[in-house]
């Protein structure tokens, strides 16, 4: 950022550091971001699409900083993002020291001194640190084991979560609708009763009068309600005999099929929920273990690589101080990847009801480009650690990679993807978005070519604003996209490249038949 202006008729700033200043001051006072970066990130990798095809629907991280910083209201994604780094940084120091270790292992099972050396009394004493390194390191590796299991035991746990979300609605709804026609049937018949009985009963209900001496009998009224109400006969108690509705069985039978289903997805939750808890009493209780030996025996600071190995047991004693801060990066490790996971978690929980807005809009565009139902699923991501992402789904299978869709499809997905995120930013902001695409078609089957149209229609006519590049063709994306506008508004729609840009000697010898087709294309 070289210069700035203010406003339309305001002055260039020429001053590069003020200019940088006030533009990330607008950054975040205008446009809602945190940082200037932020808003780069967003600009480069969502809303705009070029020719490289760099897509976001697979990318895991790009995936999570976005939905982070469209929803930074929930979420310090710099935080998270910062923390991150953190993990990969000791993750790697934790691998290069691996290969330390292993390098002097090597060195010790090669040595003959140390083959024929044995320990007295006093030398245990003073290597006493290998067997708490010893015990640190099958500690580190139960924990690791154990933080496998939750993995899975999580994964395991919002499955039957989602399930039993999932059947209770259906059970609700089916509950609602059954309470609904249920009301109406006695309504009705009740109706019937009134006009028979002179409005006898209707008096009784509302007033509180006694249909045989006319006094007003409030105790007599609150149980003519309470039965009528449960369906009763208001004067004797007796069930009501009204004609069935093939359709309040139908529902009802529905209803009992449903209810033993929620028992049994229940039944599973429970044991899904008591099976993780006691992997994360397990895990908690590996980790105070751990805790207190590094607490009582701290690692020794890494000993200088460049300094010679002497003897031996110099190789023992060092090998045995790198192990345990080995141990000790591997715990570091587990403990932040816990803490990030829960993070990401808790995120994912105060957004899911934006969540449902982005599924809903995926599903449209998707829908629209596949021709075929097209929704997002969830799954689990990452290899430092577990990170769930939305990928798509259609044809009754999960597409958890790229390589699982055509060119075509890939590339379009990722754009449905896009457009949905671009509506969820613009609901949480209250405004606009713009998609910028270079040349779309050129990754399209002839067969697609409407379909993307009505998927691209569909978000312009939610106010967004769509610039696409598009090569010169008679049939393309672009007229078919120009036809809904007036012809008289058309040219004004179009940039033509042929009248500003530099012509190759290509485009200079066939210029005639070009311009003939971008005025059919206007026209």
């Amino acid at each position: 950022m070289t210069a700035l202006r203010a406003g339309k008729k305001g002055k260039w700033n020429e001053n590069a550091d003020e200019a940088a200043a006030a533009f990330r001051r607008a950054i975040r006072e205008f446009g809602g971001y945190q940082t200037a970066q932020d808003f780069s990130f967003v600009v480069n990798r969502l809303l705009y699409l070029p020719e490289t095809r760099r897509l976001i629907a697979w990318d895991t991280q790009s995936q999570v900083r976005l939905l982070m910083v469209v929803n930074q209201d929930a979420v310090m994604e710099e935080k998270f993002r910062k923390r991150q780094e953190q993990l990969r940084q000791l993750d790697s120091q934790k691998r290069h020291l691996h290969v330390v270790v292993g390098k002097l292992e090597q060195q010790i099972s090669t040595s003959s001194e140390i083959a024929g050396y044995k320990q007295s009394e006093q030398d245990r004493g003073k290597n006493a640190g290998h067997e708490t390194a010893t015990n640190l390191g099958d500690l580190v590796d139960r924990l690791r084991k154990v933080a496998r299991e939750r993995v899975t035991a999580d994964a395991h746990m919002a499955s039957a979560a989602r399930a039993l979300s999932d059947v209770s609605l259906e059970v609700e709804g089916l509950r609602e609708r059954i309470e609904l026609i249920e009301a109406t049937l006695v309504e009705g018949f009740l109706s019937k009763q009134e006009r028979e009985s002179a409005l006898a009963l209707h008096k009784l209900a509302e007033s509180g009068i006694c249909p045989a001496c006319g006094t007003v009998q409030p105790e007599l009224q609150a149980e003519a309600e309470q039965r009528s109400r449960s369906g009763l006969c208001m004067l004797c108690g007796s069930e009501l005999r009204f004609e069935s509705s093939n359709q309040l069985n139908t529902l009802r039978s529905q209803l009992k099929e449903k209810t033993r289903s929620q028992e049994a997805v229940g039944v599973e939750h429970i044991l899904a929920s008591a099976k993780l808890q006691g992997i994360i009493d397990e895990q908690e209780s590996i980790q105070t273990e751990i805790n207190q030996i590094r607490s009582e025996d701290p690692s020794l600071t890494l000993l200088e690589r460049s300094i010679p190995i002497k003897s031996g047991k110099d190789l023992l004693i060092q090998k045995d101080e790198l192990a345990r801060q080995e141990a000790d990066l591997e715990g570091q490790i587990i403990e932040l990847r816990q803490d990030l996971e829960r993070d990401y978690k808790r995120f994912r929980d105060s957004i899911d009801s934006r969540l449902h807005g982005l599924h809903a809009a995926y599903s449209e565009y998707a829908t629209a480009f596949l021709g075929l139902s097209c929704d997002l699923e969830e799954v689990p991501q990452g290899q430092m650690m577990s990170l769930s992402i939305l990928v798509p789904k259609f044809g009754e299978t999960v597409r958890p990679n790229e390589e699982s869709c055509s060119e075509a499809q890939r590339f379009f997905l990722d754009i449905a993807f896009r457009m949905a995120l671009i509506d969820l930013a613009s609901d949480v902001s209250e405004g606009s978005g713009t998609f910028i695409c270079e040349t779309p078609e050129t990754a399209l089957d002839m067969s697609y070519v409407d379909n993307v149209v009505k998927m691209f229609r569909s978000f312009a006519d939610k106010g967004h604003n769509l610039i696409l590049t598009a090569n010169v063709q008679t049939d393309g994306i672009a007229r078919k996209l120009l036809a809904d506008i007036p012809r008289t508004e058309r040219a004004s729609r179009v940039l033509n490249l042929f009248d500003i840009g530099q012509l190759s000697d290509v485009h200079r010898a066939d210029i005639t038949r070009l311009k003939q087709a971008i005025s059919k294309t206007l026209s």
